[in-house]
């Protein structure tokens, strides 16, 4: 038996951000501006989101420091709680040898994706990422 699949928009977000001395956390906003609650990408009770992020860290203090990664994984909003659905696939696509990590995460406060990225103490870091979100919702 054959079914029609619905096609679905596929949104795109970005965000970016200087990283200073402390770890920050950036959520995908639809603006690429600040997080806040005008702009924010938030996950509506019953949608199910596929995203795939692209993440880029450059240091901006010293030449020749960058990382990149892909992450891939799934969100869902239950009934107002919003949590990952199962683990993301996390890929390091370059690294000049840079001890610097991301988490990817649901915010059930905020009901939004959030990227958390750890830099090294002391160094100046400017960090961009983009964000594919693809919904299914009922």
């Amino acid at each position: 038996m054959r079914r029609a699949i619905a096609i679905a928009t596929s949104f795109l977000a970005a965000c970016a951000g200087i990283i200073g001395i402390d770890d920050r956390s950036l959520d995908p906003t639809l603006d690429g501006g600040a997080d806040g609650a005008a702009n924010r990408f938030t996950i509506a009770a019953g949608a199910v989101y596929l995203f795939e992020l692209q993440i880029v860290a450059k240091r901006t203090d010293i030449a020749g420091h960058v990382k990149a990664w892909t992450s891939k994984g799934t969100i869902y909003n239950n009934a107002g709680t919003t949590a990952l659905v199962g683990a993301t696939t996390d890929v390091v696509i370059s690294d000049s040898g840079e001890a610097w990590t991301i988490a990817v995460t649901a915010n059930t406060t905020t009901d939004a994706l959030e990227i958390t990225f750890t830099g090294g103490a002391g160094e100046t870091i400017r960090v961009v990422a983009s964000a594919r979100m693809t919904k299914v919702s009922s």
